[in-house]
């Protein structure tokens, strides 16, 4: 291999490594895409429960660093004090709105998930909600969910699709996607956030049957 071509080699897998597309295309990407695309419902007897799972998410003080914002916040906010690295004292202010839009995202099993992947967008609908449209290679889009900016990316993870949406200063939930061998599709979510750590649950879902 000459030194060029070791060159673009050693780029490309530095960006599967960073999550930057599923790194293979052509026909192969078409059957990856295809196990994941189509309709699907939960399967609840491998699914967890978010309610029966736990009450609500504890949310990190003001000053532990987790999350909280300078001054401004929403309505309803709380606020703590907090330290800048360059100045005195400062006022942290949370968005009690926004924590609350983060919680049900991280603790909302959808009973219905609609996908779609190509080589240009991966496509999902949870529920009755406005599809979500992400660029297959990782750019950074901003959804507004129930008033709120959530920045929402896609990456690849040992070749499997994660998607990562987050409210600044709030939390981000983490879903990875998996098709399992028996047909089904498994959503392990992961929620970074709360001040309990990390908190986890795994969803699977069968395709809904044609008419």
């Amino acid at each position: 291999m000459s030194y060029a071509a070791w060159v673009v080699a050693s780029f490309l897998l530095a960006a599967c490594a960073r999550g930057r597309g599923p790194g293979i295309e052509g026909p192969q990407a078409n059957d990856l895409f295809a196990s994941y695309s189509g309709s699907w419902v939960i399967y609840t007897p491998a699914s967890i429960d978010p309610i029966a799972y736990g009450g609500p998410i504890p949310r990190p003080p003001a000053n532990s660093g987790v999350a909280g914002r300078a001054s401004g916040g929403g309505p309803g906010a709380t606020s703590g004090t907090g330290r800048g690295s360059d100045v005195g004292p400062r006022r942290v202010t949370y968005d009690s709105g926004a924590w609350a839009v983060i919680q049900r995202m991280a603790r909302t099993r959808p009973a219905k998930m609609e996908l779609a992947l190509t080589p240009e967008l991966f496509s999902l609908r949870l529920d009755e909600e406005e599809p979500m449209l992400v660029p297959m290679q990782g750019d950074e889009v901003e959804i507004e969910r129930e008033g709120r900016v959530v920045g929402t990316a896609l990456r690849w993870e040992e070749g499997r699709p994660r998607l990562e949406r987050s409210i600044e200063n709030e939390g981000k939930v983490v879903d990875r996607f998996e098709a399992l061998a028996s047909g089904r599709l498994m959503v392990s979510r992961r929620f970074e956030g709360s001040l309990l750590g990390p908190q986890e649950l795994r969803f699977v879902y069968t395709r809904e049957p044609k008419p």
